[in-house]
C-alpha cells in the first residue's frame, strides 16, 4: 500500500461541509494512486474488542434493539489516557477520557454504524470522545486535505449510515422531548413483530408448513454500492446457515439481562410518536391526500420547523396554523377544523359561564339557608345543645 507523504496532525478545527470535504480529499488520493487508496494516519482505527468480528456482513447485535440494554460500563469510574506518565490532551488542552470500548486512534473516515454502537455500549461516549482520537491531514489527496469532523457531521453520520438504514431512527439517549418526523416515521414503518420483540428485525418463517416450522428473526447486512452509498440487506437463510443468520424471536427481550426494567413495547416516547401519526393521517384524510407527508406546513407540528420552546409566547399546540385540520393560539381566538370549532368553542365557553353563574347562586342560596338555621337553633337554646352533644360525644358518632 502506498504511503501519503502528508503529516497528520491533532486538533484541526472541522469546518462545514467536513464528510464531503473527506470524500473529495479520499476520492483524489484514490485517482492520483492509480485507483487505490492512500495510507495515512488520519485514517487509522487501532485495536478495540471485537474489531475483528464485526463488520458490513456481520454487524453487532446492539444495533438491532429498538431499546438498548442498559450500559454494563455506565457503573465504572472514568479514567484518563496518559503516554508514559504523562497525560494526553486535546486541542483545548483537557485530559482525554479512558474508555475501554475504544480504540486509542479512530479513523476520520470511521463508519456510521460503529459509531452508533460504541455509543450504545457505553452511553458515556460522546461525539467529542471520538474526535478527541481523530487527526488531521491537511495534505492528503493532493491538498484538499482529511479534517476531523465536527460533532454535528458525526451525529449525521449515524443517522444517514446507520438508523436510517436500518429503520431505528429513535436517539436512545434523548428524554422528554416531542415526537420529531423521523420519530414517526419510524413509528409508522414498524411491523406488530417489530414492536412486540424489541428489534427493527423482520419475522422469517422457516419450514414453512411442515412440523418444523418455526419463527425467528432474520438479520440484515449493510452493502455498499457503486457510488459508495450504503443500503441494507436482509440476510439470505438457508438450511445450512439459519443459526448463522437468524436469532430466536426472545432474543432481544431476554437479551436485555439482570438490571434492566422489563420491556415495555409501548413506552411513553413511542406511544406520543404513535398518536401524533394518528393525527396526521386523520389530517391527510380530511385535505384528501394519500399520505401525511404530502401536507402542507401548516398541517404540521410546529415544532417540525422551528423551535417554539423559547419562545416569549411558545406555542404550546405545536400544530402549524391550517384552518381546516389544526388550530393556533392567537390573541383575537381559536381557529378550528372546518371553521366550525370556534363556534363550537364559543357556545362551550358561553355554557361552561351559565353553569357557573347557576353554581354561584346556589351557593348564595345554600348559605342564606344555613345562616337562617343556625338563627333558628340559636333561639332555641337546649334543642341545640342536646344536638351538640348527640353528634361530637364519640361514643355516639356513628362513623368511629
Amino acid at each position: 500500500m502506498a504511503q501519503s507523504t502528508s503529516q497528520a496532525t491533532h486538533g484541526t478545527t472541522a469546518p462545514r461541509m467536513t464528510p464531503d470535504k473527506n470524500k473529495a480529499a479520499l476520492h483524489t488520493a484514490k485517482v492520483m494512486n492509480g485507483g487505490n487508496p492512500l495510507f495515512s494516519q488520519a485514517l487509522v482505527t487501532s485495536d478495540f474488542p471485537h474489531k475483528n468480528e464485526w463488520d458490513n456482513d456481520n454487524l453487532p447485535d446492539i444495533l438491532f434493539y429498538l431499546v438498548p440494554p442498559k450500559s454494563i460500563h455506565n457503573t465504572e469510574k472514568l479514567q484518563r489516557i496518559s503516554d508514559n506518565g504523562q497525560p494526553v490532551l486535546n486541542d483545548k488542552g483537557r485530559r482525554i477520557r479512558d474508555f475501554e470500548i475504544l480504540p486509542r486512534h479512530i479513523s476520520v473516515a470511521v463508519e456510521g454504524w460503529l459509531l452508533e454502537t460504541w455509543r450504545r455500549l457505553d452511553t458515556r461516549i460522546t461525539y467529542n470522545d471520538i474526535r478527541d482520537r481523530m487527526v488531521a491531514d491537511p495534505t492528503y489527496g493532493n491538498g484538499v486535505g482529511l479534517v476531523i469532523p465536527s460533532a454535528n457531521s458525526l451525529q449525521n453520520q449515524c443517522r444517514r449510515d446507520c438508523r436510517a438504514l436500518l429503520n431505528n431512527w429513535a436517539e436512545h439517549d434523548k428524554r422528554g422531548a416531542e415526537p420529531t418526523r423521523t420519530d414517526v416515521e419510524t413509528i409508522e414503518k414498524l411491523t406488530s413483530y417489530n414492536v412486540a420483540c424489541n428489534t427493527v428485525l423482520d419475522v422469517v418463517t422457516l419450514w414453512p408448513q411442515t412440523d418444523q416450522e418455526m419463527h425467528r428473526l432474520r438479520k440484515v447486512k449493510l452493502v455498499r454500492d457503486s457510488n459508495g452509498r450504503l443500503r441494507m440487506e436482509p440476510s439470505v437463510v438457508t438450511t445450512d446457515n439459519w443459526m448463522q443468520t437468524t436469532y430466536a424471536l426472545d432474543h432481544f427481550k431476554s437479551g436485555l439481562g439482570a438490571g434492566n426494567a422489563e420491556y415495555v413495547p409501548l413506552n411513553e416516547a413511542r406511544l406520543a410518536a404513535w398518536e401524533l401519526l394518528l393525527v396526521l393521517q386523520e389530517r391527510a384524510d380530511i385535505h384528501g391526500v394519500q399520505h401525511w407527508s404530502k401536507l402542507t406546513k401548516t398541517c404540521l407540528p410546529t415544532s417540525w420547523f422551528e423551535r417554539t420552546a423559547d419562545k416569549a409566547v411558545p406555542n404550546d399546540t405545536y400544530d402549524g396554523g391550517c384552518q381546516i385540520c389544526t388550530w393556533r393560539s392567537e390573541e383575537e381566538g381559536v381557529a378550528g377544523v372546518n371553521g366550525d370549532a370556534k363556534e363550537e368553542e364559543e357556545e362551550e365557553e358561553e355554557e361552561e359561564e351559565e353553569e357557573e353563574e347557576e353554581e354561584e347562586e346556589e351557593e348564595e342560596e345554600e348559605e342564606e339557608e344555613e345562616e337562617e338555621e343556625e338563627e333558628e337553633e340559636a333561639n332555641e337554646g337546649p334543642a341545640y345543645e342536646a344536638l351538640t352533644w348527640h353528634i361530637y360525644t364519640p361514643d355516639n358518632f356513628p362513623f368511629l
